[in-house]
């Protein structure tokens, strides 16, 4: 008995160093994507988040190329495993069809 609690004790110590210092390379990679995001011109509006080496990012961007940008960035730190990219494009002004908020009048008959 003795034998299989010190074998337990042996593989769990090296998963609980693992799990203890995924949050502070969690930390370390949200870091280091805000800095890439930074340098792209592309951090003003965009949050980052880091769980178990997956990054998420989450805000508005003015346009594709900064979304791709962003998500390209994210992906070239070291560490990341995945990109969770939920960026949206900023909406466009001027857009054709779009309904402006007001009383509405029907259209006069002659």
């Amino acid at each position: 008995m003795l034998d299989l609690r010190y074998t337990l004790g042996i593989a769990v110590i090296p998963l609980a160093l693992a799990m203890a210092g995924c949050s502070n390379g969690d930390t370390a990679i949200t870091q280091a994507v805000q800095d890439r995001l930074g340098d792209q011109g592309v951090a003003s509006q965009v949050q980052v988040s880091t769980d178990r080496r997956i990054v998420k990012l989450e805000g508005v961007v003015a346009n594709t190329q900064e979304l791709n940008r962003a998500e390209i960035a994210a992906r070239e730190v070291r560490g990341v495993m995945a990109v969770d990219n939920r960026l949206v494009l900023k909406p466009s002004v001027g857009v054709t069809g779009a309904t402006l908020p007001g009383p509405s009048t029907p259209p006069s008959t002659p």
